[in-house]
């Protein structure tokens, strides 16, 4: 049976009752760390890794899932066939450093600062702020960076409506 890896965290109220060593945590962070470097090795960015996208079976095998928000970048152009004059190093790190993407992409309590700040190119930093989120979240067993899951986009300074109203 394959389950999210939330399942860890909250299959029950007492938390201490689920045995996690941290040769599991060690075992897991491998996985982890291995499927993201091949889909990165393949140009392609998750960009929603979280606990509940990561599901272990009972063999205690992960595969990262839910690929609904992955991004296809651009490989880099091949040197023999066509010599850069001017390499761009991060187009050969990131794929096309020129496409925008959605700054909104990654679950909010996994996102990056760099997306919390609006960034709209990025590459694979973000996932792997998220596996560092992760592995946070696996030592401790709570979420490291908690926030608000219903934040008030356009909160309002002045509750009073007539507060600008010319008299």
């Amino acid at each position: 049976m394959t389950r999210a890896l939330t399942y860890i965290f909250f299959r029950r109220r007492d938390k201490r009752n689920i045995e996690l060593s941290p040769s599991h945590v060690k075992a897991y962070m491998k996985q982890i760390l291995d499927g993201v470097s091949y889909i990165h090795s393949n140009w392609i960015l998750h960009r929603d890794l979280k606990p509940g996208n990561i599901l272990i079976d009972d063999n205690r095998c992960l595969k990262i899932s839910d690929f609904g928000l992955a991004r296809k970048l651009n490989p880099p152009p091949n040197p023999t066939l066509n010599p850069d004059p001017n390499p761009n190093p991060n187009y050969r790190k990131f794929g096309s450093p020129d496409r925008a993407m959605s700054h909104q992409a990654v679950t909010r309590w996994y996102r990056s600062p760099e997306l919390l700040f609006g960034a709209k190119n990025y590459g694979g930093a973000i996932d792997m702020w998220s596996v560092g989120c992760i592995f946070a979240e696996l030592m401790l067993r709570v979420p490291y960076f908690q926030g608000n899951p219903n934040p008030n986009p356009n909160p309002n300074p002045n509750p009073n409506p007539n507060f600008f109203a010319c008299p």
